[in-house]
């Protein structure tokens, strides 16, 4: 009978660590943000550099130009814009 609580009280545990452990990863992931081009999980100044990198240029058929936030085809102000509202200060 003894044997059957220790089981028991080990397999309550053993749910409850998991259940802390993936708790845990879930409230400490960092939401990825479009601003955020080169994905280190901030929005800095390489982020601005990659922004510039590109500025005033247009996007041809399918190709994606770097630091083109809103998706538009083209790196501008808009970009810009949103970028500097997510800057870390």
């Amino acid at each position: 009978m003894n044997l059957k609580k220790n089981k028991i009280l080990l397999l309550f545990l053993s749910v409850l660590v998991v259940g802390a452990i993936v708790f845990a990863s879930l409230k400490f992931q960092k939401k990825e943000v479009a601003e955020d081009l080169n994905k280190d999980g901030v929005v800095d100044s390489i982020d601005v550099q990659l922004v510039m990198s590109n500025f005033m240029k247009t996007a041809k058929g399918d190709i994606v130009l770097v630091g083109d936030i809103n998706k538009d085809g083209v790196v501008n102000a808009a970009d810009i814009n949103m970028l500097v509202s997510k800057l870390k200060k």
